[in-house]
C-alpha cells in the first residue's frame, strides 16, 4: 500500500517549495503575470481570475427576503452580495451552525 520509504524520500526531494522561482517556473502563471526582481527577492503579481457572471448565485433583493424590521442590520443596502446571496438562506431561515470561507 503507497510508496516505499526511498521512492517517499525522492518524491520528497524533486518537491520545489510552494512560492520559489522553481516553483512556478514549471508551472504557467496566468497572462498579464507581472514579475519584479529586486536585491533576494521577488515581486509576482498576478491579474484576478475573470469570472463569468452567470455562475453567480443571483442577488438577494433585501426588501424582498425580509421584513423591514430585520433591514436595519443592512442600513443602505438594497441587495446582498454574491456570498451572503449564496448562504442567505441558511443563515436566514434555519437555526443551522454554519462556516463561511472566501478565498
Amino acid at each position: 500500500d503507497g510508496m516505499s520509504g526511498p521512492e517517499m524520500r525522492q518524491m520528497l526531494t524533486n518537491l520545489a517549495p510552494e512560492g520559489t522561482k522553481e516553483y512556478f517556473q514549471k508551472r504557467t502563471l496566468p497572462a498579464g503575470t507581472e514579475r519584479e526582481y529586486g536585491d533576494g527577492y521577488e515581486v509576482v503579481s498576478m491579474p484576478p481570475p475573470k469570472l463569468d457572471p452567470a455562475a453567480l448565485p443571483p442577488r438577494i433583493v433585501l426588501e424582498d427576503a425580509m421584513p423591514k424590521s430585520h433591514r436595519k442590520a443592512f442600513a443602505g443596502t438594497t441587495s446582498l452580495n454574491p456570498m451572503q446571496s449564496r448562504c442567505f438562506d441558511t443563515a436566514y431561515n434555519t437555526q443551522e451552525n454554519i462556516l463561511v470561507c472566501a478565498r
